[in-house]
């Protein structure tokens, strides 16, 4: 169980971090003329996790108005990263992805599938414009519907399970699914012809059927959690900043329940609790500067501050850090 918080504290911190690296760098970008249209292509899949099956057929719209539609769902505001305007973005939150239509200076090649950041890299979908039409009908099938029992399980489960599902997430639709992606922890829960999959995080890279939805409810509904003693009983809260060189952005608050927490003088401990959980995310970075807030039986605060460099797209970044580690009982 102790694992699994460290799972899910990291999780978010690659999440959280990759999403800040390069939000201060994109400009909105405009979808040419000649763009315009439906497109029929083809998913090649790279690497495991990506949102469709090696081969398969997928419909997309480029609208006018800078939309992309995809199954009837449209993602709005695209941008360009990095000053690369080859390239142009539309990340959707609601699924943790992002596509990246090329070549905004040429003509159309191929859209690059990634998770949100730009990483990880699932895959390509290529093919061409097969006509002007800006209508986006998706897959044929209408939008699901959510049913009480789902809605139940997706309480449970944020309720009993919060390592994994924790609250605030969003409902979505992609074909027949109905899903919720929880950000921090990197994991679907989804539902289907009445069985239940998880995706992502913990669970791994391949879908797993859960079992049926009330087979999943009545568990849920038994189950009662337990609090491994070697968890500890902190309440975790990391906050601060990160410095681009130009530009200081806010780093999003991440908050965890039931963890241990280091001594606040161990400044070792303090400085390999960080380096792992920016595993991943920092290709290095020099030693961190640690200094004590508070140390009490029901608080224990530190701040830390590190130079690091991040590799994006094959671009390495420099930042700094400034981040406080408030354990609270």
């Amino acid at each position: 169980m102790k694992s699994l918080k460290i799972k899910a504290l990291l999780g978010a911190a690659v999440l959280t971090l990759s999403q800040l690296a390069l939000a201060q760098t994109e400009t909105a970008a405009t979808v040419p003329a000649s763009f315009v249209g439906t497109y029929t292509l083809t998913y090649d899949a790279i690497n495991s996790g990506g949102p469709y099956s090696q081969g398969e057929s997928v419909t997309l719209v480029l609208g006018a108005d800078n939309s992309l539609c995809i199954a009837g769902s449209s993602i709005n505001n695209p941008v360009f990263r990095n000053g690369n305007t080859v390239e142009a973005i539309w990340a959707t939150e609601s699924a943790g992805l992002e596509l990246a239509v090329s070549n905004f200076q040429g003509s159309f090649n191929e859209i690059n599938v990634t998770g949100l950041g730009g990483s990880p890299f699932y895959g390509q979908l290529a093919g061409s414009k097969t006509s002007d039409s800006t209508t986006c009908t998706g897959s044929g099938n209408s939008t699901p519907t959510v049913t009480s029992e789902m809605e139940s399980i997706f309480s449970l489960a944020e309720s009993k399970l919060s390592e994994y599902f924790p609250s605030g997430a969003v409902t979505a639709f992609l074909d027949n699914y109905v899903y919720r992606y929880y950000a921090s922890t990197g994991v679907y829960l989804a539902f289907a012809d009445g069985n239940v999959y998880l995706l992502g995080g913990s669970f791994g890279n391949e879908i797993v059927n859960a079992g049926t939805q009330s087979s999943v409810a009545t568990v849920l509904t038994n189950y009662t959690p337990v609090v491994d003693a070697n968890l500890g009983d902190w309440n975790l809260s990391i906050s601060g900043t990160v410095n681009t060189g130009f530009v200081s952005v806010a780093f999003s608050d991440i908050n965890l329940s039931n963890v241990p927490a280091p001594d606040a003088n161990d400044f070792d401990a303090i400085q390999q609790e960080v380096e792992s959980t920016l595993e991943g995310v920092v290709a290095s970075f020099g030693s961190v500067t640690t200094t004590v807030v508070n140390n009490t039986s029901n608080r224990r605060t530190f701040d830390v501050e590190f130079a690091a460099t991040v590799s994006q797209s094959g671009v390495t970044l420099n930042y700094t850090y400034s981040l406080r580690y408030d354990y609270t009982k």
